[in-house]
């Protein structure tokens, strides 16, 4: 009998490896966009933050009171500081927010919702918003703190 010398894989060897690594490659790719969402919810929920608190110390500074309204546009919304806007969700950024996609969805938020200048308070309430990653909350305190429950995050039930 002769001695065959093997150099390189067979056929059924090379076909497992791809059908793992087409496996891999896939789990990687669901958690990756995933992750994507995730990210975009967080974004969203910081940068209204960071709306709501830039209105709160101007309330504050100037001694006004500041209540938020919701606003529709088709299937978009954005939330303002004055009930009528004239240009829609897309016009003075200072005095809208609007979502950073159009995944991200309102769910409520408390009627009044509000900072009042004359004494630093703020009507109490939340704002909740949904993407494909979860629902993320603001709630704002008597005081006008404004705290940020993201999901997983079990100290905001």
């Amino acid at each position: 009998m002769k001695k065959r010398n093997s150099a390189g894989f067979t056929l059924l060897e090379m076909l497992v490896v791809m059908v793992i690594v087409a496996g891999l490659s896939a789990g990687g790719h669901t958690q990756w966009m995933r992750w994507q969402q995730q990210q975009r919810l967080v974004q969203s929920i910081n940068l209204l933050r960071a709306f709501l608190m830039a209105w709160r110390d101007d309330a504050n500074w100037n001694n006004q009171d500041v209540r938020l309204y919701i606003h529709h546009e088709n299937s978009l919304w954005c939330i303002s500081t004055t009930e009528h806007i004239h240009g829609g969700c897309a016009s003075s950024p200072r005095q809208v927010y609007t979502p950073v996609t159009p995944e991200i969805q309102l769910v409520s938020m408390t009627d009044g919702l509000g900072f009042y200048g004359a004494r630093n308070t703020a009507r109490t309430g939340r704002i909740t918003v949904r993407s494909p990653a979860g629902e993320g909350q603001l709630i704002v305190s008597a005081w006008g703190r404004i705290r940020v429950c993201l999901p997983g995050d079990t100290s905001c039930e």
